[in-house]
């Protein structure tokens, strides 16, 4: 209509100039939650093995810093 696709980038810039608050709001908070996921699954593996090699070391000496580069 009017010469103009009406394709998904059409409708996000005609809600951008709508609400461009709410927008960018949303795209926010859901990049936030996006990226905090990610972060999560990135270290839940590392925080099982730190956690493995704590309680191995726990009775045969205090766990430091330089058991943590080695891997």
């Amino acid at each position: 209509m009017y010469g103009c696709e009406s394709n998904y980038l059409y409708a996000i810039k005609c809600l951008f100039k709508d609400t461009p608050m709410l927008l960018i709001g949303i795209v926010f908070v859901s990049s936030i939650m996006i990226f905090a996921l990610s972060l999560r699954i990135a270290e839940r593996d590392v925080t099982s093995i730190l956690a493995k090699t704590n309680s191995d070391n726990q009775g045969s000496k205090k766990a430091s810093s330089n058991d943590i580069s080695s891997f």
